[in-house]
């Protein structure tokens, strides 16, 4: 195939190519982040408190793209016409070789074609409206196909349905090369929480704890990698990522300070009072002979984040079901007969009795329920 959606890359493969690093200077931003709708009883808005998309405005910022060439819509302000409007303005403004970075946060949805759009602000709903008062995925990417006169665009979505910003990507057969990362597969409710917005956050504010091979390099292969091991960990979720057209997968993104330990960013269970919690390990001292390991916890704010000895931690063993295993798996409020197909990072991909295999789905444990 000449093109697919990689669940995982190679990190480790030899690199006959020169190495090909990001340069922030020649880098346009469109980024919409959207937490009120205008519909809020259709669509629900999200809390604004300790919102991470300025967040990722402001890395990037900081790391040397220019603030003249960021654009980001928010909220009351993120309609359609707005959003399309600017975005077919900004995308003109690129020259060649240079980069567009386009992220999106907020509602995405699907239609019975598994089409994906984005939710701006003043969508309406109903069946004659509520697609086409929003964004769709195609459209933009006709846009940069029609407007962007760079080589190279990333796209980084944080909604539900988003794995189909992957697979329109692939569609297009251009010379504009494409890397993807999103938050979920394509017929996932998403996350409403900031999980995958900190995975870009990590990557491109040059966090160690993204550095897999530890040669202080972030490439865009570890950053999936990343984002792949987080949301199954702390969200029960599959990112999915890929690249098409010639974008090289080890393209450097940032270069982070050397790692304190190995073992950083490994995924774990840690004894606190006796009982056993899943938690990541962040940072590592040590005094002497004595080692620890600083951990946050799945669920806990980082207030509550702990110093931990070697003994207080051991391996994250998800609980799986084998490819073959007949169960029913609760969607909508509903239970569907289903068989596993294959598990991953403790989620397990099931495909529904009677439903093309387009609508096979990566969900969670707690969804499935094995007939005996």
């Amino acid at each position: 195939m000449r093109y697919a959606i990689a669940l995982v890359f190679c990190l480790f493969a030899s690199q006959l190519a020169a190495e090909k690093t990001w340069e922030p200077e020649k880098t346009w931003v469109f980024a919409v982040g959207v937490l009120e709708y205008d519909a809020a009883k259709l669509y629900g808005s999200f809390p604004k408190e300790g919102r991470r998309d300025q967040v990722f405005m402001d890395t990037l910022e900081t790391r040397g793209v220019p603030k003249a060439n960021i654009v980001f819509i928010k909220d009351g302000d993120a309609t359609k016409a707005k959003i399309a409007a600017e975005f077919e303005a900004h995308v003109k403004k690129a020259a060649a070789g240079d980069t567009l970075i386009v992220y999106y946060a907020g509602h995405g949805i699907k239609d019975k074609d598994r089409n994906v759009y984005f939710v701006p602000n003043d969508a309406k709903g109903g069946a004659k409206e509520g697609y086409t008062s929003c964004w769709s995925v195609s459209s933009a990417f006709d846009d940069i196909e029609k407007h962007f006169k760079g080589s190279s665009v990333m796209v980084f979505t944080d909604c539900c349905h988003c794995g189909g910003v992957c697979t329109e990507a692939g569609k297009r057969q251009s010379k504009i090369a494409y890397a993807t990362m999103v938050s979920a597969h394509l017929n996932t409710i998403s996350t409403p929480r900031w999980t995958f917005t900190n995975v870009l956050i990590d990557t491109f504010g040059a966090s160690p704890l993204v550095d897999t091979d530890g040669n202080e390099k972030v490439t865009f292969a570890e950053a999936a990698y990343y984002a792949e091991t987080e949301m199954a960990f702390f969200e029960q979720q599959l990112s999915v990522s890929g690249v098409c057209n010639g974008f090289d997968r080890y393209t450097v993104l940032s270069k982070p300070a050397k790692r304190t330990t190995k073992r950083l960013a490994e995924c774990l269970e840690g004894e606190w009072d006796k009982k056993w919690y899943k938690c990541k390990i962040i940072d590592y001292k040590k005094e002497g002979d004595v080692e620890e390991f600083k951990v946050t916890w799945v669920g806990y704010k980082a207030e509550d984040d702990a110093w931990m000895p070697a003994s207080r931690l051991r391996k994250w063993k998800p609980e799986t079901h084998p490819g073959g295993t007949e169960c029913e798996v609760e969607a909508e409020g509903k239970w569907w007969k289903a068989k596993i197909k294959e598990h991953k990072l403790g989620l397990h991909l099931v495909h529904y009795e009677g439903y093309p295999d387009e609508d096979d789905e990566w969900v969670a444990l707690k969804r499935i329920k094995v007939t005996k």
